[in-house]
């Protein structure tokens, strides 16, 4: 398969989630792919930093975007300003999450809205959004970061409200991949064990998980954003609705 599969000079991708972690290691990942980066979260001071970061290191156009993806407005306007660089949006990675750790009998309706509305409904809206833009063009590629948590009900991995936001995921993706499909877009999801980035720190049970994992470790997100990266590239040019799991062999499914 030639190298250059994974050359991805002159596209556009736009980055949810990218203030940090897996985010701003997916965004990495795409520009020393050549691609230009549009990172997005809710501080632009943050992906102002990571903007900087891509296009320093990696020479392309890189351009932050403040954006709350449960927010249409905001999402609207982020897409026309990542659309401006070159006229497309030929990627999009939905980044963006929260954690709960709340337990099922305190959950209230105010979390699980919370939640939901960022790491489900929030990745719906960045979908949706973009899709008139890679219909134009014809073709694209969309990666959403689930979560093994969507795929075994929690557990170790999160709770109630977590787990069903991402298990809403991997369904939106498989749904949105069958549908896309004519016009040319490919739709797939990244599915992390636990992974080490802020948002687990908080989160209990580290070494219980990494007792599971045959791999006797967590993950790093540069290891994620490898994974989306080929998900996102013509290297995958023939892979739609698939969920892959990168989480040191926990799941073998």
């Amino acid at each position: 398969m030639p190298i250059n599969m994974l050359d991805l000079t002159g596209k556009t991708a736009v980055v949810t989630g990218a203030a940090r972690g897996i985010g701003r290691s997916v965004c990495l990942a795409l520009g020393e792919a050549r691609a230009n980066v549009c990172p997005a979260d809710l501080s632009e001071r943050e992906v102002a930093l990571v903007a900087e970061e891509v296009g320093g290191r990696c020479g392309v156009g890189a351009v932050p975007l403040e954006m709350d993806v449960s927010s249409v407005g905001s999402v609207t306007r982020g897409l026309e300003k990542a659309a401006g660089l070159t006229g497309s949006i030929d990627m999009l990675v939905n980044s963006a999450g929260v954690i709960s750790t709340v337990p099922f009998p305190d959950l209230d309706e105010a979390e699980w809205n919370r939640v939901l509305s960022i790491n489900l409904t929030g990745v719906f809206h960045c979908c949706r959004l973009v899709l008139p833009y890679m219909r134009r063009s014809g073709s694209g590629a969309i990666v959403n970061i689930a979560s093994l948590a969507g795929k075994m009900g929690g557990g170790g991995f999160g709770t109630a409200a977590y787990a069903t936001s991402k298990g809403g995921v991997i369904t939106l993706t498989r749904s949105l991949a069958r549908e896309a499909a004519r016009w040319g877009i490919r739709v797939n999801a990244v599915a992390p064990g636990m992974v080490e980035t802020d948002m687990v720190k908080s989160f209990g049970g580290k070494a219980r998980v990494i007792e599971q994992t045959p791999l006797g470790r967590l993950g790093h997100p540069d290891e994620i954003a490898a994974a989306v990266l080929f998900l996102a590239s013509p290297m995958s040019s023939y892979i739609t609705g698939e969920v892959l799991n990168v989480d040191g062999g926990i799941r073998m499914d």
